[in-house]
């Protein structure tokens, strides 16, 4: 699963993302499609870290030396060395480079280095590692009418909303109709609502009970999903002339869902798990997710403007997106790979 992700989030960085935005007629539609699919990398990589974390139990001591001052220790290790290597790259091309020392403090603190801006997922980890013992109480005792109403009220917020601002005569979406301070934060904050909603569907869902026509059914929920987020990003470009994230995700805790739900299928269910050799190397390859994604600003600060410079007008840029995005997954991969065999490095990959 999180092979799947760490290719969408990779593909969520390149031209291939924005193509329905130049393209019109079907085109446009199967561009659109395309995107909004692509954009349940995040959702998945939070449900995927529900599932994995909110079942344990650990002590503040062990959350905050385990995890949470491991994984700030790999945020400033990995943002100091890009800073470096953007300094190396700037010094031999003949650019002038200014970062002072500050600028350094700051940019970890706020997460604004320029060319690291995918890191903002580490930031929301973070948060969500700080507040693992608040959400797995509320993990443990979550009832389906629990899961329901949480999931009730993430429809209202993300889909019902925002659809009813759009199609009000004067289209403002960045408008509001409830109170700007009635929120519910579980329901609201992604970083909250997807890692409860995965660690529910993974411990109440018995994907060894699901037959061939509920497959059929989530695939075809999944399509209706993508339809209607599709429709209202073309109602969004008409009305405004802009498209941004609202439309796009509006329905991202369904697709999600349906794929979260489908991949649990085919690994459990299908060719994957009777073959040990590809269990154990889809496995292998999963543990190394994080590794390409640290390593991705890496590869385009050396390698992205000479690589599209040279294929964009030579072949189509889908095409081109697509080897951009393995290349990186090999790269990542075998870079993190190396690194994890040094001592103290494996527990920061």
């Amino acid at each position: 699963m999180r092979i799947i992700a760490i290719f969408l989030v990779l593909l969520n960085h390149t031209p291939a993302y924005t193509l329905y935005f130049f393209n019109t007629g079907n085109k446009k539609w199967i561009c659109l499609f395309a995107t909004v699919t692509i954009r349940i990398c995040i959702p998945l990589f939070f449900m995927i870290s529900g599932a994995l974390l909110l079942g344990k139990d650990e002590k503040w001591g062990t959350i905050l030396k385990k995890r949470v001052s491991r994984f700030a220790v790999t945020i400033v290790l990995f943002e100091g060395l890009y800073v470096l290597a953007k300094y190396l790259v700037s010094l031999s091309r003949g650019i002038e480079f200014h970062y002072s020392f500050f600028d350094l403090l700051r940019g970890f603190f706020a997460g604004d280095i320029i060319g690291l801006e995918s890191y903002w997922y580490m930031y929301a980890h973070l948060g969500i590692l700080l507040s693992l013992p608040f959400l797995r109480a509320v993990a443990k005792n979550m009832k389906k009418s629990d899961f329901i109403a949480l999931t009730l009220f993430h429809f209202i917020i993300w889909t019902l909303i925002p659809a009813v601002l759009l199609l009000l005569p004067d289209h403002n979406i960045e408008g509001t109709l409830i109170h700007k301070d009635f929120t519910i934060p579980l329901a609201a904050v992604k970083s909250m609502y997807f890692p409860l909603a995965g660690f529910w569907l993974d411990r109440n869902v018995d994907v060894e009970k699901i037959r061939r026509k509920d497959i059929a059914l989530i695939c075809v929920i999944y399509m209706l999903a993508v339809i209607i987020s599709s429709f209202f990003v073309i109602l969004e470009q008409k009305y405004t002339g802009d498209i941004t994230l609202y439309y796009v995700e509006m329905l991202a805790y369904v697709t999600a869902g349906c794929v979260f739900l489908l991949i649990k299928c085919l690994f459990k269910n299908g060719p994957i798990k009777k073959s040990a050799h590809i269990s154990r190397a889809v496995c292998a390859l999963g543990t190394l997710s994080f590794s390409i994604y640290i390593f991705e600003p890496f590869c385009k600060l050396f390698m992205e403007d000479i690589y599209f410079g040279y294929v964009s007008p030579r072949f189509p840029m889908i095409l081109n997106s697509i080897v951009w995005c393995l290349f990186c997954m090999i790269a990542g991969g075998a870079v993190g790979a190396l690194l994890k065999k040094l001592p103290g490095v494996r527990s920061l990959l």
